[in-house]
């Protein structure tokens, strides 16, 4: 669970995560209290997760490097 504003919406949008539209006790008790009564919802949320491919640093890095000489010059 987290929330689905910003960047951690953004990274949500690739499923596997539970979003709120706010993050305090309140709704956090009551996502928690749905995916304990729903399995479903679970274990398709656990399955997303699980089949989610994350880039890493050095593909990060390379995007980088790519993209910084696309700016332009003033």
């Amino acid at each position: 669970m987290c929330s689905g504003q910003g960047a951690l919406g953004e990274a949500a949008r690739g499923g596997g995560c539970l979003t709120l539209p706010r993050v305090d006790a309140g709704n956090l008790a009551g996502a928690m209290e749905s995916l304990f009564a729903d399995s479903a919802a679970l274990s398709r949320l656990s399955a997303e997760a699980l089949s989610r491919r994350f880039k890493t640093w050095a593909e990060y890095a390379r995007e980088l490097g790519d993209w910084i000489p696309t700016l332009s010059r003033r």
